[in-house]
């Protein structure tokens, strides 16, 4: 896994939440975004996350973040795209070969479920093959519950911010999750099975 630092140094969207399209590069190690409320300023930073995790941040169902004039394409889609250079400064004698990640949301069926596409340098990855390649951390307004909320909720922004870190760990952390589920079915199943002769001679 890298330890060294990492530059975004462009973004590419297409049809992405409410950014037909954007083509944004960055020169300087620090960026700030400043404009009016609504105005897509934290769709850019979820864009960012997105493809450092393969997660949308704030929805359900990943058709959520396609914009809906993508319905206005042949075939709707959505794109999200980086260049990342690591090394030490940007333009640097340091610096690496650039990495480029992307991201293509494409519909299947009635449309209204998609379909997920994942590139680095051009090459079909799984999403689990993102994690670690841009390690990003994004704090929201939102993320105050870490501090009030829930414990469950401190635990998934650790296990997202280990995953990137440590495949190893995102690899087991997924397989005891699958494990927890069949667990929580089985148990079900078992409280269902018990409660049935009572009901049934309840009902005699």
């Amino acid at each position: 896994m890298p330890t060294h630092s990492m530059f975004l140094t462009h973004l590419s969207l297409t049809h992405y939440r409410n950014y037909r399209t954007l083509e944004l590069d960055f020169q300087q190690p620090f960026a700030l975004f400043q404009g009016q409320n609504a105005q897509g300023k934290t769709n850019l930073l979820e864009a960012i996350y997105f493809l450092s995790t393969s997660k949308p941040v704030h929805a359900q169902q990943e058709r959520e973040i396609v914009d809906w004039q993508a319905t206005e394409e042949p075939i709707p889609y959505s794109r999200v795209a980086a260049e990342i250079l690591p090394g030490g400064h940007l333009g640097g004698q340091d610096a690496g070969k650039p990495t480029t990640i992307e991201i293509i949301l494409t519909p299947r069926g009635d449309g209204l479920n998609f379909t997920k596409g994942v590139k680095i340098n051009g090459v079909n990855k799984r999403s689990m093959d993102l994690l670690g390649v841009m390690p990003a951390v994004l704090f929201l307004p939102a993320d105050i519950k870490l501090v009030d909320g829930s414990p469950s909720e401190r635990r998934r922004y650790l296990d997202i911010a280990l995953c990137q870190c440590d495949r190893t760990y995102c690899r087991a952390l997924t397989e005891f999750q699958k494990v927890v589920t069949q667990r929580n079915s089985l148990l079900k199943q078992l409280r269902d099975q018990n409660a049935r002769p009572t009901a049934e001679s309840t009902d005699a």
